[in-house]
Order: structure tokens, then sequence, then C-alpha cells
């Protein structure tokens, strides 16, 4: 999916929330629903309340006591119990609520909903081809492709640096790029000999006389990208540690496992470079993209490539600087959504493709595993995204960091549903924590290779990657409110291995290998972000379906706390004292 740069989005979301401040009183309640499937949870006759005893007084059975050399307690209930929450010294209570209700059915008439919305009508189509792709592959064949002088030839073909060549922009090959190419190099990997072509449109492009964009490519900046993606040698570019997790980008076996409209293989890839939508905007718009469209033949618009769209005008931006360097904010940004939409490439081939036949995973999985593609090779591409924490440091930084999309994932915490793809900062935030979250606590690399390669394309597909992986059988619920803890105490630093599966911030990186590859994931904070985790202090509220509620229920309690939960089926609540 397409990468968006927002300024502030007011939007909804999925699964985590935490946070600090609030004021509290002795007693307070909040009520929840029974979990009916596809459901969200209302205020109803269901109950948590917390109320200050004396130590004298009788208390329950199950106490939580405040560990003070973890900085951390958690206990997890369902249904109707009695706790008791323990403390020497003033501490504040958590509690995270999951409805465990989901709603796979009704995914794709969601997201269906949601692109006829989206402003950017690229965006919508690149979306519709992920949701679709079966109906793109039942088109026929445009008649203009039945003339010779169309037909693509699917050997490697013969190029030249300086070679014109026209790309359409659209499915209906009504909108095109007059565009050169600007490098061409062959490169032995793991899949043998592949080629990569990087073309510039030649309105974006700075031959020595500048061009007509804020921002033009120079020959510097291409050299840059095609070293960061794919150069002689091993275990040292974008592409190697991409396929290295989820395997191959194309094969000859897409026209065999689905159909002959798919083109063929000649191990090659291109990126394109050209002003996306023409805005001339280089700080806001789509970043790049993967758009299946080009790798049929049936679509007027099909440029029978094997390839990205990347923003000219956003890569070449260096408005803070005299001179244009890599490590800049918008090019690292870009460098890093071609890690993301590598993966939706691969995803393409290897899940819709071989394991599909034509079915697509839900978007929110999809570009969970992007996010997290681009998370556990940040130290690697040298980029600072997700975490807005330098590469070179492996920490959770300090606060207050500003940037990036896990301040307004902060935001609306508690206003987001998992399985409900919007194109905003803030879930886009989601999708990096709940990434990071899964490699961090259940295998790293080798979880997302399994995540890919089994047969589910929705919530299924991580809970049978982490099965696959780890030899844990969770269910969705579990999964969420795991993450939604592991999120509330995130402000305190873990042990990698003994503080599974609440691991965010290990206080450097986590180092994994997989194929004899490392793979290190830097320490996240989410009290480290401005704003902190918007944590409610309502008495009741809504659950959305497949959701946490993020409840900061009371603060510096010291001594006996007695807290009494009715919660209905399905519902799963766990005490945080910290």
């Amino acid at each position: 999916m397409p990468m968006k740069k927002l300024l502030s989005l007011a939007s909804i979301f999925f699964i985590i929330g935490c946070g600090g401040g609030g004021g509290g009183s002795d007693e307070s309640t909040i009520s929840y629903a029974p979990t009916k499937s596809n459901q969200t949870l209302s205020s109803s006759e269901y109950s948590v309340s917390i109320k200050k005893v004396d130590k004298s007084n009788v208390i329950t059975s199950n106490t939580l006591i405040y560990d003070e050399t973890k900085g951390y307690a958690i206990k997890t209930f369902y249904g109707s119990t009695a706790l008791t929450v323990r403390t020497n010294s003033p501490r504040d209570v958590y509690l995270v609520l999951t409805n465990s209700s989901s709603n796979s059915d009704i995914n794709s008439i969601q997201e269906q909903e949601w692109q006829k919305a989206l402003k950017s009508k690229t965006y919508q189509k690149v979306l519709d081809y992920r949701i679709n792709f079966k109906k793109y592959l039942a088109k026929e064949n445009p008649e203009d492709q039945e003339d010779e002088e169309e037909t693509f030839n699917y050997e490697r073909r013969f190029k030249s640096v300086g070679d014109k060549k026209s790309f359409f922009l659209d499915q209906n090959g009504e909108k095109t790029t007059t565009t050169t190419l600007r490098l061409t190099r062959t490169v032995n990997t793991a899949f043998g000999d592949k080629t990569l072509n990087i073309y510039v449109s030649d309105d974006s492009f700075d031959d020595g006389n500048g061009c007509p964009k804020e921002f033009c490519v120079t020959q510097e900046m291409v050299d840059v990208l095609a070293d960061k993606f794919l150069k002689s040698g091993s275990d040292n570019d974008i592409y190697d540690w991409e396929t290295n997790i989820y395997g191959e980008e194309w094969g000859a076996d897409a026209s065999e496992k689905v159909d002959s409209k798919l083109i063929g293989d000649n191990d090659e890839i291109t990126i394109l470079l050209t002003d996306i939508d023409g805005d001339n905007d280089s700080k806001r718009g789509i970043i790049g993209y993967f758009w299946a469209k080009d790798n049929l033949t049936n679509i007027k618009g099909s440029n029978k490539e094997i390839m990205f769209y990347i923003d000219s005008v956003m890569y070449a931006n260096h408005a803070n600087r005299d001179t244009w360097t890599p490590d800049q904010k918008m090019p690292m940004e870009v460098l890093s959504t071609l890690a993301h939409e590598f993966q939706h490439m691969i995803s393409f081939y290897q899940k819709t493709v071989l394991i599909g036949k034509g079915a697509s995973s839900t978007t929110w999985l999809d570009e969970t595993l992007s996010c997290a593609t681009e998370y556990i090779l940040s130290s690697k591409i040298k980029t600072f995204t997700p975490r807005q924490v330098s590469y070179e440091d492996g920490s959770a930084g300090d606060f207050p960091i500003s940037d990036g999309q896990f301040p307004d994932f902060n935001k609306y915490l508690n206003s987001y549903n998992l399985m409900s793809w919007r194109n905003t900062a803030a879930q886009y935030g989601g999708a990096y924590a709940l990434g990071a979250y899964l490699v961090q606590n259940y295998g790293g690399a080798k979880l997302l290779h399994n995540i890919m390669h089994n047969q589910y394309f929705d919530e299924r597909a991580l809970l049978k990657g982490i099965k696959t992986t780890t030899g844990e059988s969770l269910s969705l619920r579990d999964l969420l409110n795991r993450c939604g803890t592991a999120i509330t105490i995130s402000d305190q630093i873990l042990d990698p291995i003994d503080d599974k599966p609440y691991l965010f911030n290990s206080g450097d990186y986590n180092c994994q290998s997989y194929n004899a590859t490392t793979y290190c994931m830097g320490s996240i904070n989410f009290f480290n972000y401005n704003p902190k985790p918007n944590f409610t202090t309502a008495k009741d509220g809504d659950i959305l379906s497949g959701s946490n509620r993020y409840v900061y229920l009371q603060y510096d309690v010291d001594g006996d706390y007695n807290i009494a939960l009715n919660l209905g089926e399905g519902v799963m609540a766990t005490v945080i004292v910290k």
C-alpha cells in the first residue's frame, strides 16, 4: 500500500493504547457488554471496579503484588473475579480490555467502502488491485494488445543507459510519462541473476540544466537508490535481506499457478522515479507503491514490468541542507518505503499468486508485514523509520519524539479497529506497533517468513505463523491483549528473553539470526513520543471488534486495593501495576 506523509488525521485504527496522566478517586467503575461476533462492545451491566481497603480487612484470594525488581506486575482475567492489588509505594494501575470478536468475514466489504473515501485516486486503484485481484484476472485482453507490435517479450531484453521509454501511470493507458533509463545492472543473487533498471521521468531529472520540479533527481541519487536496493555481493542490500525472509519476488510459476494473463519471468525489477500524482510536493503525498496492474497482460495500462513507483520530488528533497545526502529526512523515508513496498511485491507473488491463486491478504495484514519489514531492516538500510531514533542507537531514545506515525497512534489509541484499514498516519503507527511487537516476541524474521508462507489471509495467518515458529497456540484475543499490555509497560527496560511476551524495550538492539543473516530490532518506548499514549480515564466506553480499550484505572495506589471484574463472555482483562 502506498505510504503517505500526512499532517494530522483524526481517524480510527486498531489495537493499542497506553498512557499516563489523569486523576483518580478511591472508587471507579467501567462497564462493558458481553462479546458477540463482529460486534462492538458497549456499556452494560458488566463492570470493573476498584476500591481502596484497609490492610486489616479481609482481602481476596487473588493478589497482585508489585514487583520492585521488575518494575511492573501483571495479571490477566476472564469472566467474573476479584483481585487485590498490593504495593508498598505509590504506583499506578492500568487496565487493558480486549474484545476478541473477529470481523474477518466483513474485511473485504469494509476495505471497499474505505477505498471509495480515499482522496488519492491512485491510492484507490492500487488498493483495488489488492482487494479485488481476481476481478482483474477475469478481464479480457484489450484489443490494442492483439497487435503483434504490442506483444510482450518475456525474455530478458538488452537495455542501455539513455534508452527512452513511456510508462503508463493509470490502468486505462491514458496517462503516461516519458522517461530515460538512468541505470541498469545485473547482479547474481540467491535466485540467480537479477537485473535492476531505474528510469527517471524526463521532467524530474537534472542533466545539468535543472528541471521544472521543486527538486530534481541527479545521477548520484539514482546510484544511491540502486546500491540500497541491489548491488554486487551478498547480504548487503534490500533485495538480499527481504528475499532471505520471504522468497523471490516473481518466478516462472506465476502463469502456471494462476492464469496466462500474468506476465512471464525475465528476472528484471524496474524502479520508476516520477512525480506521483503530478503534485510537485516534496513533503506530502504518496511516497511510493507497488501496483499489481503491471504484472498483468490484459490491462491497457499495464507496463508489463515487475516494478515500483517512487516519488521523484520527495526523494530529491534536500530543503534542510545545501546538498543532497541519503541520510536526510525525506530520502530516508523513501528508502524505507522501498523496503515496505518490496514486501508488497513479494507478497503478491508468494501469497496471492502461488498460495492464493488470486486470493489476497487483507489490507491490514499485508500492511503490518510491510511495516514489520521496515522496522526489522531499519538498522541495515540506515533509516530512522519507524522509531525516529538513529539507526546507530538501539535504545528507545528520549522524550519528546514528535516525528513519525507513533505520535498520531498514541493520540487516537482507543479509537482503532485492527481489521478495518484506514490510510492514516495513526493507522500506520498501529501497524508498525503490531509488527514490531510480533517480531520482538515471537521469532523475528523467521516469524515473518512463516506468516507469509501459510494458507491463511487474515488474522489466522498471524496465529498460524506464531504456532509454527514457537509452538505456542494463541487466540486473537490473547495476541491483542498481550500487545496492549506490552505497550503499557514499554517504559520499562525488559530482558529480551525472560520478559517475553511483553517486550518492546530492552534498552538496546535485540538481534536474531535467520538463514545466516542477522536482523536487529531497536527498542520502542511509546511514552517517549509526543503526545504520550492517551489512556482513557472514562468509566465506560465501547471496545471495537478486534480491539483493545486502554484505561488509566487508578493513580498513586499505595497499600491494598480490591478490584472486582465482571466481564462478559469472550472479554479478556489484564491489570497492570507499574
